[in-house]
């Protein structure tokens, strides 16, 4: 197992990685004993350095988007959503997509706004982006890369975890959806955003239906991963695809968008956490710079709703997965 603590000077301190086979890819074909007791090298990164401000209860402080200090609740509940309707629990959301930047990119403005409303936050990434550099090997980029996402979460206050499977190597198997299960056992979310099913890449999509199918197992007594089995299954929303369309260039609509204007600067700090990416996006995508690649992006989608910035989700109704607008009440006042 792998353990990432981010140290009060956002210094991330990595101990020893779980191994990995290069000719199996990230799993085996049957998941044993110690696969499902240790998640087979599931890695989390908790963001201690971001929580030493606390206000009189003792709750942890942080800035808001804004700069003011909000409430961040490490645990609790809370009285009501907001808009004032009773909620009655902080909701928890598990945002899980292919690699670091990903969740950034397509919803980082989002979970800035949840963080900000007090609700817990969860960050997962499949990968460490091991294949995320032309100049440096896999498990020292997979190494820099974790620091970043951790970092990145840590400006929100919320917890990283990466599954640690490998780049082009994730697969929507039996073994790969336990280790998945595990990580929303552990999480316990009431809403997870993912990735969307049709994407450009063969990893977004592939997590895109592991989360789909963990959703659905996560709370069967009988399915056998780490952690107790959760009391109902989550509300699934999907983030767009990558520059909002399919591998067509075909635009995918998305069901409704959030205004995320006021917490674009904090998404942009966030992103701004995996500069390793520069140098690897304009080497392998042609890409110059990846902040203003995003920027045009999220202006893109907020143009088409009226606002200057804005991510657009799609809600998965599937049956029998839950189709009240969760997501939607939680930030009805940026719901656009």
């Amino acid at each position: 197992m792998l353990l990432i603590r981010v140290a009060d000077d956002c210094r991330v301190d990595i101990g020893v990685p779980h191994e990995f086979d290069e000719t199996a890819g990230a799993l085996s074909a049957e998941p044993d004993e110690s696969d499902l007791d240790a998640v087979a090298g599931l890695s989390r990164a908790r963001s201690s350095g971001h929580r030493g401000e606390t206000d009189a209860g003792g709750r942890g402080l942080q800035k808001s988007s804004s700069g003011s200090a909000v409430v961040h609740q490490q645990s609790g509940y809370l009285k009501s959503r907001p808009g004032g309707d009773s909620l009655g629990s902080m909701a928890r959301i598990l945002a899980i997509h292919a690699h670091p930047d990903d969740v950034e990119i397509l919803a980082g403005g989002t979970l800035t706004l949840l963080a900000e409303g007090g609700h817990q936050i969860t960050i997962a990434t499949m990968t460490p982006g091991d294949c995320g550099s032309a100049e440096l090997g896999p498990e020292e980029i997979a190494a820099v890369r974790r620091k970043e996402a951790a970092n990145a979460a840590a400006l929100l206050g919320a917890e990283y975890l990466c599954v640690e499977m490998r780049d082009l190597a994730i697969f929507s198997d039996d073994a790969s959806r336990r280790r998945v299960v595990a990580v929303l056992r552990r999480a316990r979310p009431d809403i997870i955003l993912t990735a969307a099913p049709v994407d450009y890449l063969c990893d977004h999509e592939a997590t895109s239906a592991l989360v789909r199918d963990a959703c659905f197992a996560a709370p069967a007594p009988n399915y056998r991963a780490e952690g107790d089995p959760l009391g109902a299954i989550p509300h699934l929303y999907y983030m767009d695809p990558i520059e909002g369309t399919d591998r067509d260039g075909v635009r995918v609509r998305p069901d409704f968008r959030i205004d995320v204007t006021a917490a674009f600067e904090r998404k942009r700090e966030m992103l701004a956490c995996h500069a390793s990416q520069r140098e690897w996006l304009r080497h392998h995508h042609g890409t110059d710079d990846y902040l203003l690649q995003m920027e045009r992006w999220t202006r893109e989608c907020g143009r088409e709703a009226g606002v200057e910035y804005a991510e657009g989700f799609r809600q998965y109704r599937g049956h029998p997965y839950p189709g009240t607008p969760l997501l939607q009440e939680l930030l009805e006042e940026q719901l656009v």
